[in-house]
């Protein structure tokens, strides 16, 4: 493992712990506890949704595949998964969503161009990690190995159509996407400057 990947995974977790303070006396009995009552909390949100709206609850691979790009992509900001205290948030709620900048990236057009730059930025990530060097490619390659990780650990661990579970990917979607353009941006320039060339 690279020294990109240990400072990363390092100040992850150091981030991690100082932001939870009741990690700090026993951190691996306190771990396993937090996982123990994050299964719990989450079985009890799957089945107060089965019983309200079973269709919306995210059984299949596929249904979880596409509840997370629906989330991470289209839908607009949630601000809440229930109505019950909508009438006391209405105002914050609108005037929050005033600033178009709040709602950037999001929607069927929008969400759907940012879907494409994510997936080309990954694309270009692959390729490039293939063609170079680790040397070169090490700070990708925490990007492409973080971003799998919690990837696949938000698909396995959440059968919630919950947008709040979904915002950890949020940067990471965004450096892929910032990848892709820097890439294209890139291919044009040297384009360009061949092109000039006699």
């Amino acid at each position: 493992m690279g020294v990109a990947a240990l400072r990363y995974l390092g100040a992850l977790a150091l981030t991690f712990l100082a932001l939870n303070p009741f990690l700090w006396r026993n951190p691996l009995q306190a771990s396993l506890e937090l996982l123990r009552a994050r299964r719990a909390l989450v079985a009890e949100q799957q089945r107060d949704l089965l019983q309200r709206s079973p269709k919306h609850v995210l059984l299949s691979p596929s249904q979880r595949t596409a509840g997370m790009i629906t989330e991470l992509f289209l839908t607009p900001p949630r601000f809440s998964e229930y109505a019950n205290y909508r009438q006391q948030t209405a105002a914050a709620e609108a005037h929050y969503l005033s600033n178009p900048l709040h709602n950037l990236f999001r929607g069927l057009f929008f969400g759907a161009v940012n879907l494409i730059l994510t997936t080309a930025g990954i694309a270009f990530g692959v390729l490039h990690l293939a063609r170079g060097s680790l040397a070169q490619g090490e700070p990708l390659l925490v990007l492409a190995a973080s971003s799998l990780a919690m990837a696949v650990a938000l698909w396995l661990a959440v059968p919630l159509p919950y947008q709040r579970y979904y915002l950890p990917l949020v940067p990471m979607i965004s450096l892929w996407a910032a990848y892709a353009l820097a890439t294209v941006a890139g291919k044009s320039k040297t384009a360009a400057s061949q092109s000039k060339r006699p």
